[in-house]
């Protein structure tokens, strides 16, 4: 929400929540005007019409939503933010581990029940390979530390 907010220019009270569970509520009962959450979590309540999609942060439109504009349709240009699922291991793990278990991932994420299965939860199958993961990663962690910084959003000791 903050790169949204410094992107559009808009000036919105922050209301830090847990997580899903409590910001969900929170907008039922219109103690929150305004929220962004995964997919998997909004889509249930988007289609029982509980919660109104304004639009998703990738640079194109969610299969699970494809009547869902991208926020750079809705007018904010060039908004671009996509979030993702990893899967991480202890750094001591030994490289042979590291890859074998991600060529079973990428086959597990190639298999008919979830192909079928993630789009309907507003994901997409990617199965990339560790250092590319590790770049994404630490590329994410950056702008991350910006946002934070520039929001001037205090860190907890």
């Amino acid at each position: 929400m903050e790169m949204i907010k410094s992107q559009a220019g808009i000036d919105i009270t922050h209301v830090p929540y847990k997580g899903d569970s409590e910001m969900i509520p929170a907008l039922f009962n219109n103690d929150a005007q305004v929220a962004v959450l995964p997919s998997i979590s909004a889509i249930p309540h988007i289609r029982e019409k509980r919660l109104i999609a304004l639009g998703v942060t990738s640079t194109a439109r969610a299969k699970a939503l494809p009547e869902v504009p991208t926020l750079d349709e809705a007018g904010l240009k060039g908004f671009k933010y996509v979030g993702w699922i990893g899967i991480f291991a202890p750094a001591a793990t030994p490289k042979p581990i590291v890859d074998q278990v991600q060529r079973d991932m990428a086959k597990a994420l190639k298999s008919k029940d979830i192909q079928d299965r993630l789009p309907s939860w507003g994901y997409e199958a990617v199965g990339s390979m560790p250092q590319q993961f590790a770049e994404r990663f630490k590329a994410d962690l950056m702008l991350n530390a910006k946002v934070i910084k520039d929001a001037k959003i205090p860190m907890r000791e």
